[in-house]
């Protein structure tokens, strides 16, 4: 009867059932019973940054960062003139219903892409020349940086959308 009680105790951890191996209660490289990190966004053209994220980008050169356009932070240049000024910058939210809604006294988190980089991709952001830009989703590559607690995004090479 001893024999059958000790074999009944032992069994369980002689083939392994009680779960302690943390090789079954894990991915590699987590904690047991924890969902592994992911990487994503990984900030290319296939799958972008987003405004929310890039703290995570923050020193990095040659992101690809996705968002709605809001307007420009730069109150002296009117998007309804008829003068086609262009603008040095544009800033991007991550939803489209607060790009429509950018003039709101409590500004939403956005990011201010600097077009410093060439007169093509400027022209194509121009929001003195295309108003209508305001709440279009556009993707633009460059360098991610902190800039007096904004994030700005600055030599940018490349752009998806626009005019």
């Amino acid at each position: 009867m001893k024999k059958l009680f000790f074999l009944t105790l032992a069994l369980p951890l002689l083939l392994g059932a009680c779960g302690d191996d943390p090789a079954e209660t894990s991915e590699p490289g987590g904690q047991p019973g924890k969902d592994p990190v992911t990487t994503s966004p990984a900030g290319t053209k296939e799958d972008p940054a987003h405004v929310a994220d890039l703290d995570k980008f923050i020193g990095r050169s040659g992101i690809w960062v996705e968002g709605y356009v809001t307007g420009t932070d730069m109150p002296d240049v009117p998007l309804d003139s008829e003068v086609e000024t262009p603008c040095d910058n544009v800033l991007l939210a991550d939803a489209a219903e607060v790009a429509a809604t950018a003039d709101m006294p409590a500004m939403p988190l956005t990011a201010r892409v600097m077009l410093d980089a060439g007169p093509a991709i400027q022209a194509r952001l121009n929001l003195a020349a295309h108003p209508d830009l305001v709440g279009e989703k556009v993707m633009v590559k460059g360098d991610v940086s902190l800039v007096g607690g904004r994030f700005h995004i600055s030599a940018v090479t490349d752009l998806v959308g626009g005019r």
